[in-house]
């Protein structure tokens, strides 16, 4: 099974009390080619799902009646003992990313869902577990390993930027060793009027912030160098046009849980940030 496919039809688990959550996950996952899609809205069967079937990714709300999302990890902690635990956690409360993390969860997503970020956090979740369970599956032959992960890495790559030729939010990725741009696709243009292209340095993904607003995006993103900025700012188009857009940025891990590129998302929020003053 190639790269390719084995991300399209990886098995995954949505986990929300809220039906109408459950059918926008789908509708999202589902119109990006995931073909393996399981739910429920019961909290207490997810660990005995998951023993049974043994799902590649789990998206997991925090707050639900009968058995909170917590208490759930800690479920599926005593199933995946290699502490790799394939969770994804969604919730409308962005102060529980910090003990969510910490209970193991390997990425948070805040609620309302951006269809953008949900699909890049599915997509560096999965690539980076099914290239861990490559790994595992042949030790004793590790130049062909090494070879198939290569070939299944480029196919999901291709994936992903086709994913992201058709986003209408701002996308970028960067590396953290060498720290500059790796990919920009082209709603970045569209949304802050400027060009950005891989081989560039980062500051010139900050050349569209507004001065007036550069100097707290800087402080933020220093402070959170590996992902977790959430804010909203002002862009400044090279037409003298002032726009609104919303900045979130988030870790992309290797086979090795190691960082290795923060991605970022800018979604254009003028018209509602208009709507909204007026």
């Amino acid at each position: 099974m190639s790269g390719l496919s084995s991300i399209l039809n990886a098995r995954i688990l949505i986990v929300d009390d809220q039906e109408s959550n459950i059918a926008l996950l789908k509708l999202m996952l589902g119109g990006a080619g995931f073909t393996a899609l399981a739910s429920t809205t019961n909290s207490t069967e997810v660990c005995d799902l998951h023993r049974k079937h043994r799902y590649d990714l789990i998206l997991l709300d925090l707050l639900m009646p009968g058995m909170y999302g917590f208490q759930v990890i800690e479920g599926i902690k005593e199933i995946e003992t290699d502490d790799d635990l394939p969770v994804l956690v969604i919730s409308a409360e962005p102060d529980y990313k910090m003990r969510a993390m910490q209970a193991g969860a390997k990425a948070f997503i805040t609620k309302p869902l951006n269809r953008a970020e949900v699909l890049t956090q599915v997509h560096a979740m999965l690539q980076a577990r099914l290239a861990r369970q490559a790994t595992h599956a042949d030790r004793t032959s590790e130049e062909q390993a090494v070879h198939e992960r290569s070939a299944r890495l480029r196919e999901s790559e291709e994936l992903f930027r086709q994913f992201a030729t058709f986003l209408p939010d701002a996308l970028w990725i960067r590396e953290v060793k060498g720290d500059l741009i790796h990919y920009a696709n082209p709603a970045w243009e569209k949304v802050t009027g400027q060009g950005l292209a891989a081989g560039d340095l980062p500051d010139n993904a900050f050349a569209s912030i507004h001065p007036d607003d550069l100097q707290r995006v800087l402080r933020e993103t220093a402070r959170l160098p590996h992902g977790g900025v959430d804010l909203e700012c002002r862009i400044m188009r090279p037409d003298a046009i002032v726009g609104w857009v919303h900045l979130r940025t988030f870790p992309i891990r290797d086979s090795k849980l190691q960082i290795t590129q923060i991605a970022g998302i800018m979604e254009d929020i003028t018209e509602r940030r208009s709507v909204d003053q007026a």
